[in-house]
């Protein structure tokens, strides 16, 4: 029997538009195609699919490294100014970001990173949301020199350094792991956080992002999740625009200004030396958002921005005072 060969209108490929991934420091565009097949795989799935690793084994993997950055970076341009007043001083000074570092001392046994995060690290964030205000953060988890586990934490909510010591110090004396500082020094009060309002910095965001990321391969790896951020700012948020062909060009234009930097995303070639075309990565700069805001990618920039910033609870003014 024979076979009806097919046409060349049934394997026809059709484009359809852009997909626009926007990300606080650049913008991917994705072309969408449609074939007229039924059985038709989906074009560029397979290719893009080899571009992720999310393997971990205690190092920060480029796909992790990836998500950190944009959370990072979601969190320094959603962050508005926020007026602290110094009762100490009787003066006014403005937050924005701050950084935060949770250690431990050192103990008779080292705790398991399991151990820290459930009953230590996990509490102290619970406990912050609901008392403190605390919404959007980024955290990752290190060891130190000693061997013992220690956070960093980077938020746009005020966070009290003596409060916070207080609550930290209370959840690792309920656990234990004070007994030891406790008979040396007679207290139960260590230095075990750091509390600093990064300011005065270029690009805050690439400097926190590269601080998060950095790993030190003297020291033993951290056994388990390395770090987390809310909802809010994690990368299951997805903040894309899907345009059809007409609104694809009109976007297209208004990225392709000389100051704007981009670099094309191709397939593996053939035997022919051809490869299709994935993707374009648009490397934008802050100061360059303002150009889009008429545009359908600066409203999705604009509107996630809003969402992260509106995750924020409003506590008393007594709150921001420093007595």
């Amino acid at each position: 029997m024979s076979r009806t060969p097919r046409t060349h209108l049934e394997s026809q490929t059709f484009y359809s538009g852009s997909t626009f991934y926007v990300r606080p420091t650049y913008i991917v565009s994705v072309p969408q195609y449609v074939r007229t097949e039924n059985n038709a795989r989906p074009r560029n799935r397979k290719s893009l699919a080899n571009l992720e690793n999310n393997s971990s084994n205690g190092n920060i993997s480029k796909k992790a490294e990836a998500k950190i950055r944009n959370a990072v970076n979601w969190l320094v341009h959603s962050a508005k100014d926020k007026r602290i007043f110094d009762r100490k001083t009787n003066k006014n000074f403005y937050f924005k970001v701050n950084f935060v570092t949770l250690t431990i001392p050192q103990a008779e046994k080292i705790p398991g990173d399991k151990f820290v995060k459930e009953k230590i690290f996990h509490p102290f964030i619970i406990y912050c949301r609901k008392y403190f205000g605390l919404r959007n953060y980024v955290w990752r988890a290190e060891t130190q020199a000693n061997g013992m586990l220690h956070f960093h934490l980077t938020t746009d909510t005020f966070l009290h350094h003596a409060k916070i010591r207080k609550v930290w110090n209370r959840l690792m004396e309920k656990e234990g792991l004070l007994d030891n500082f406790i008979d040396k020094f007679g207290h139960n009060n260590p230095n075990s956080t750091d509390v600093h309002a990064v300011k005065k910095i270029k690009d805050l965001g690439a400097y926190l992002a590269k601080y998060f990321c950095k790993e030190d391969k003297e020291r033993r790896k951290v056994k388990g999740r390395l770090w987390g951020c809310n909802y809010e700012l994690s990368h299951e948020k997805k903040c894309f625009v899907a345009c059809d062909p007409d609104e694809s060009a009109k976007e297209h234009r208004e990225l392709m200004q000389p100051e704007i930097k981009f670099k094309e995303i191709r397939g593996k070639e053939d035997f022919l030396g051809r490869s299709n075309h994935l993707a374009t990565i648009y490397f934008i700069k802050r100061k360059e958002w303002g150009k889009f805001r008429h545009r359908l990618i600066g409203e999705a920039y604009n509107n996630r921005r809003f969402e992260i910033r509106h995750n924020i609870i409003t506590l008393p003014p007594e709150y921001y005072q420093i007595n």
